[in-house]
């Protein structure tokens, strides 16, 4: 379906359509390689995918999914625009045809998230206040570093722990039993929140520089890295059990594994700390950021379409 450019709102030569299987194909490069394969499945499992083009070549790109992180929940997951097509209301018009569509599917709210640091920020920003998105929250703090820097840091010298904790390989070294405990999850208060699930997408995981940690015997924590880049590693879940972390165990099981690391090879590292981890959040701020060479945080906005939220 092809909409003229007085229904979308575009200059005129701009032509907004619904793209659907293989026909989003060819504007797979305005969005990210990591949904580029998922293109062809726009009209299928709650994918939604609007393409703009103008005189047969395309230049704007958004794309959706109903469905994806809750039930009643569209996500935007992409708006890109050809640069030199920029400041024409392309991603304005893309965005407002999302919502419809996703309100259409039944979900009763959409959400985006965006970095900031980006040149578009600011643009994102003002698009979505004037598309009466509520307004924008902090959700994840990103950091860049390299290890010359990070090995100045004075909580690095504290990498060894005392003789009643065991420090092992993860996942290669954790015991079925452990494993059978994380994935019932217990239901413990004191216990890990999901989004620090360790079993998750483990065949990606870096064995190298992941670590495992136990107390007498049992398992209390974990490191988990994953290679982005020969040289650049990711640390994204760190997690002590409540009581432990006062004594600064997590601190010492980053140490541990950073210090660990081949002498040659691994040169940089990306830190990520999840929404609600106030504790670690207070460490990055403190004992991380001055030896990152940049940061930056994962915004999320949502917009509601009925008051049953």
């Amino acid at each position: 379906m092809a909409l003229s450019a007085l229904q979308s709102g575009l200059p005129d030569g701009y032509r907004e359509m619904e793209l659907v299987g293989l026909a989003a194909l060819p504007f797979r490069t305005l969005t990210f390689p990591s949904y580029q394969s998922h293109l062809t499945r726009s009209g299928t499992e709650g994918w939604i995918a609007l393409g703009v083009e103008k005189d047969g070549v395309p230049v704007g790109l958004g794309l959706a999914q109903a469905g994806r992180s809750e039930r009643f929940a569209g996500d935007i997951l992409s708006l890109g625009v050809a640069p030199e097509h920029r400041r024409q209301g392309i991603g304005a018009s893309l965005l407002r045809g999302l919502e419809t569509r996703l309100e259409a599917a039944g979900a009763r709210f959409a959400c985006l998230r965006y970095m900031t640091g980006q040149k578009s920020t600011p643009a994102v920003t003002a698009m979505l206040q004037s598309a009466g998105w509520q307004p924008p929250v902090r959700r994840q703090l990103f950091g860049e570093s390299n290890f010359a820097e990070i090995n100045k840091a004075p909580w690095m010298r504290f990498c060894t722990f005392p003789p009643d904790f065991e420090v092992f390989a993860w996942p290669g070294d954790l015991q079925p039993s452990e494993r059978k405990m994380l994935q019932q999850n217990e239901g413990d208060a004191n216990w890990y929140p999901e989004l620090l699930n360790p079993l998750h997408e483990e065949t990606d995981i870096d064995g190298e520089n992941s670590r495992g940690l136990r107390h007498r015997g049992r398992l209390v924590g974990w490191i988990v890295a994953f290679r982005l880049a020969p040289h650049k590693i990711r640390y994204q879940k760190l997690f002590v059990r409540a009581e432990f972390q006062r004594r600064g165990m997590a601190i010492r099981l980053l140490a541990h594994s950073i210090a660990g690391l081949p002498p040659s090879g691994v040169t940089e590292a990306v830190w990520d700390v999840i929404p609600g981890s106030e504790a670690m959040l207070a460490f990055f701020e403190r004992g991380l950021l001055p030896y990152c060479t940049s940061h930056k945080w994962s915004m999320g906005a949502i917009k509601p379409f009925s008051i049953e939220i």
